[in-house]
């Protein structure tokens, strides 16, 4: 163990700079009003672990709150004779105040070069505490370093982020993991709340989840850049997810394609941009989920969802093309409740919809525009005497074609019903609604 330490106190009520080095040109060291011990260069080794950088640790002689403060701090991890893992705090602040404790760490981990053949981890971490409820932004000095700043919102909490979020201009630091070839990175928030009491009932505990600019990797790297890659990427992903002990409610979402090397070898492509979203709960979820910026600061996104439960996936903007034939739409999958009709009581069933579909030839040749449809596999509902399970479903487009000196178009438009009661509701893809109305029962045909 070895370092510059440093033992500063002021008992007066105003500030004392102090010339540390009896040298007018140099900035001094301004006391405030407490005890301070700093440590700069320090360094520490135990059974091989190497942990060095510098610390401050003050105590308020007003309010008795105690400051402890770290700058490029490095902690080596290994088996003695090799380093195998290297955190890097660039600054940490932890405040012990009469009332609870506020934290703020920012650390980054690698691996040795031996580890770095089949892995690769580049990771930004955040940790923020919080376990009052007030919010702390104050500047913290360590000796004649550079100030640092503890900046945390209103508690109480424990959040865990890895990567710094982009945003406003700012480009995102995601963390990223690489396992033989396979990739994931992305900017990754745990945190876990504590939601305030109402009259006698105590808050409980909510652990929430986010991610933002995912991208992910899966196949087979041929070579420098990603020209002839062979594998599907999904790119732009986010996430929210909340977990309580009533339930889940959630949604992700990103845009998956074939890379163009796998394109070329299976003779078809496909992108789209995939939703999921799932609510277990029976009101709606509207929360708002805050990520630190590579700046420091934070933004913020809403994960809104309607009451539940339910399970939805969404494909939109899809993009299939085999050869020179060329399907698009947007897709949608449920399962949840349903209100066969806008009075009855709702029941479980799953549906499936598509807006905007056109299937035809790359090059604009004969085909279907236009289309929209939805089907839905209906229970049997025990308000309705007589009711069977079945499926209710409805299609319109618009067929065109021409050759042979003659054109053809044809608005088309199909409904059945196989159940004994009539459907009359609508089901959404995206922003864009497929209605049901007034499709009698045991209907086929229009």
């Amino acid at each position: 163990m070895g370092g510059v330490f440093q033992i500063a106190f002021n008992l007066t009520a105003a500030n004392y700079t102090f010339d540390a080095d009896n040298n007018a040109n140099t900035p001094g060291i301004v006391l405030t009003r407490g005890f301070t011990v700093t440590g700069t260069g320090v360094f520490l080794e135990v059974l091989g672990q190497r942990l060095t950088g510098n610390f401050t640790f003050k105590k308020d002689a007003d309010t008795g709150d105690i400051t402890i403060a770290v700058t490029d701090t490095v902690l080596e991890l290994g088996d003695g004779d090799n380093v195998f893992v290297t955190a890097t705090i660039s600054n940490s602040v932890i405040l012990i105040t009469q009332t609870g404790i506020a934290a703020s760490l920012q650390a980054t981990f690698s691996l040795s070069p031996d580890l770095s053949e089949d892995i690769q981890l580049d990771a930004p971490i955040v940790i923020q505490i919080n376990t009052t409820n007030r919010s702390f932004n104050r500047l913290i000095p360590i000796g004649n370093l550079p100030l640092v700043r503890l900046n945390v919102p209103a508690g109480p909490y424990l959040r865990v982020q890895a990567g710094l979020a982009g945003g406003n201009g700012i480009a995102a630091q995601p963390v990223e993991l690489t396992v033989f070839g396979q990739t994931i990175s992305g900017v990754f928030f745990f945190e876990q709340i504590t939601t305030a009491a109402k009259g006698t009932t105590p808050g409980s505990k909510v652990v929430s989840i986010g991610m933002s600019d995912v991208n992910i990797f899966l196949g087979d790297r041929q070579g420098e850049g990603p020209a002839d890659d062979i594998g599907v990427t999904l790119s732009n992903g986010t996430g929210s997810l909340i977990i309580s002990a009533q339930g889940v409610a959630g949604k992700f979402s990103g845009t998956t394609a074939l890379t163009a090397g796998l394109q070329s070898q299976l003779g078809f492509g496909f992108t789209s941009t995939l939703t999921f979203e799932i609510n277990t709960l029976s009101i709606r979820v509207k929360e708002t989920f805050s990520f630190v910026n590579a700046i420091g600061t934070t933004t913020s996104t809403t994960l809104d969802l309607k009451a539940g439960p339910y399970f939805r996936a969404q494909a939109l903007d899809t993009v299939i093309t085999i050869g020179a034939a060329q399907i698009r739409g947007n897709f949608a999958f449920e399962k949840g409740l349903i209100r066969v009709t806008p009075n009855a009581a709702p029941v479980e069933a799953l549906s499936i919809a598509a807006t905007q579909v056109s299937i035809g030839a790359v090059d604009g040749g004969p085909g279907i525009s236009g289309a929209k449809g939805a089907i839905i596999f209906l229970p049997v509902q025990p308000a309705v005497p007589g009711s069977v399970a079945g499926i209710a479903g409805i299609l319109t487009g618009n067929v065109a074609g021409e050759g042979g000196g003659f054109s053809l178009g044809v608005s088309i438009g199909i409904g059945i019903n196989t159940t004994e009661a009539a459907v009359n509701t609508r089901v959404a893809v995206g922003d864009e609604p497929v209605s049901y109305t007034h499709l009698r029962a045991h209907e086929t045909g229009r």
